[in-house]
């Protein structure tokens, strides 16, 4: 079900053009956690509000699923995140983040209780949205 909410979100992010803001960053679109296993993260900005979306695994292949909301200040990305899955002993926490100059890459760190670990995001190139024609109607076959 899961994956039904992430494909909806990406079609949107992919399809809609990003929002005007004034003249800050842009962090609508797809990103990848580079120190964990396969894993995809599609984070939806209003404005200040940002929306992330993760799901993958770490690299022993441990299913991770998290969703967050937070805000964005000049390139400072904070927002708590909740996990759905999640290996055993990982707790909810906050991310704190900062945008490169160039806008590809997110790193900060990650803190949950008295845990707290580095982590680092780099934004995956556009994917196409768009839809091939449908196929000309057929004429009703004879019998």
């Amino acid at each position: 079900m899961l994956w039904i909410g992430i494909v909806c979100l990406a079609g949107l992010l992919a399809a809609a053009p990003a929002p005007a803001l004034a003249a800050g960053p842009n962090l609508n679109g797809q990103w990848r956690q580079e120190d964990e296993g396969p894993n995809l993260i599609l984070i939806a900005q209003d404005h200040d509000a940002v929306l992330v979306i993760f799901d993958g695994s770490t690299l022993k292949g441990e299913p991770i699923t998290y969703y967050g909301s937070g805000t964005i200040s000049g390139r400072k990305v904070e927002y708590a995140y909740l996990f759905t899955r999640a290996p055993k002993g990982w707790k909810n926490g906050d991310m704190s983040l900062t945008l490169s100059p160039d806008g590809n890459l997110l790193e900060g760190f990650w803190e949950a209780g008295w845990d707290r670990g580095k982590v680092r995001f780099r934004r995956l190139p556009e994917v196409s949205a768009s839809v091939p024609a449908p196929a000309p109607a057929q004429p009703p076959a004879r019998k």
